[in-house]
């Protein structure tokens, strides 16, 4: 694959869509594995980027795993239980986990310094700040909001928002991994005493220290 294919391919998505998603892997360049440079190229095609970090890298690693494990990508709270139903879960070695953070961290910061150097019209938000159970109704419309505006759209309101929107952040829908799923991994207890720290994340218990930064984080080029 070279860039003049994926321009073409980013013209035949941009005549259908209005945006895509792009995810990558910092281990492996996936999916350009070989030619890693790529997701650079895609970064700097010209459109505004939204983009979404993990606060808690441990969490974000098991859970990639486990859909990797069960194959599953895409669905609710309900079909990700009978698929999990179906197979048993990875044990995972804590060294490489270790390892693959602190590989993980190190690339979101390179990300964010790119689009920075770059001056690429962006926008930054952290996940735990807008899905799951410990984000407010009111700070997942103001965060919404945020991106809206810079999208070009005009603002919603709070009955717009629980009518039209709450239902794709619904955690009780949507939120496949939890504590119980976690458990379910052998050896989990070893992963959390030799991996969990305030610097990557706990599976089960994350102290008042690791809260981050403010829910709203925007910045642009």
């Amino acid at each position: 694959m070279n860039n003049d294919s994926v321009k073409s391919a980013l013209a035949l998505i941009k005549y259908r869509w209005n945006g895509l998603k792009h995810v990558w892997s910092p281990d492996t360049g996936w999916p350009f594995t070989g030619k890693p440079a790529l997701n650079e190229e895609l970064v700097l095609s010209g459109g505004r980027v939204i983009f979404v970090q993990r606060r808690n890298f441990l969490k974000r690693h098991i859970s990639h795993a486990i859909s990797r494990a069960l194959d599953f990508w895409i669905g609710t709270r309900q079909q990700f239980s009978t698929q999990l139903e179906k197979a048993p879960l990875p044990e995972l070695d804590p060294e490489i986990l270790r390892s693959a953070l602190e590989l993980e961290r190190e690339a979101v910061e390179r990300r964010s310094a790119f689009l920075r150097e770059n001056g690429v019209e962006h926008f930054t938000f952290v996940y735990e700040d807008f899905y799951g159970p410990q984000a407010a109704c009111e700070q997942q419309l103001a965060i919404f909001n945020d991106l809206l505006s810079f999208l070009g759209f005009s603002p919603i309101t709070m009955d717009y928002f629980m009518a039209k929107c709450f239902e794709y952040v619904d955690p009780e829908k949507y939120q496949w991994c939890s504590g119980d799923v976690y458990r379910l991994i052998p050896g989990v207890e070893k992963i959390e005493k030799e991996v969990g720290s305030d610097l990557n994340g706990w599976l089960f218990a994350e102290p008042a220290s690791a809260a981050g930064p403010s829910f709203k984080v925007k910045t642009s080029g």
